[in-house]
């Protein structure tokens, strides 16, 4: 009987040492991960109207891991030619491919009148490319989101 009750009492630290060990594990493994980046690759004017303007937004996403990544949300602010255009949120998560890239298409309306002035202006010049600084961050499972920033240049499509 004595040794059925001194074998109960180790049960739980047995369990309670696995736990740790595998705790410990998984945080290096965290530890590990690197961020992955964001680069707009796309700005598509869709619609004008009096007070509003709709974007579609092509964000290549890459993870430099080995491993998959899941995403729940991207939380994000674009800027183009050092004005403010929008910020959101990413509506689904996604898995990054390990090693890879996934193309996200966001569609962003603004009611900026300033926006379409703006951009009609740059237009008109010798290309139809523009200025962008995107920042955010990426949330994913069990961790502190990553943040990013980049900036570039990108070409507009219009309708």
């Amino acid at each position: 009987m004595k040794s059925a009750r001194a074998g109960g009492h180790w049960l739980p630290a047995v369990f309670l040492m696995a736990v740790t060990v595998m705790a410990s594990g998984c945080a290096s493994l965290v530890e590990q991960i690197e961020p992955p980046q964001v680069e707009l690759v796309g700005l598509q004017l869709l619609t004008t109207e009096m007070n509003r303007q709709s974007f579609r937004v092509s964000l290549d996403v890459t993870n430099p891991n080995p491993v998959p990544v899941p995403v729940d949300a991207i939380n994000y602010e674009v800027a183009l030619a050092g004005g403010s255009l929008a910020a959101g949120k990413t509506e689904e998560g996604f898995t990054l491919p390990a090693n890879g890239t996934e193309r996200i298409r966001l569609r962003l309306s603004t009611d900026l009148i300033g926006t379409l002035a703006r951009l009609t202006q740059l237009l008109r010049g010798p290309n139809s490319t523009i200025n962008y600084e995107i920042s955010g961050s990426i949330a994913v499972p069990l961790m502190e989101p990553f943040p990013f920033s980049n900036s570039g240049e990108v070409a507009i499509a219009m309708p």
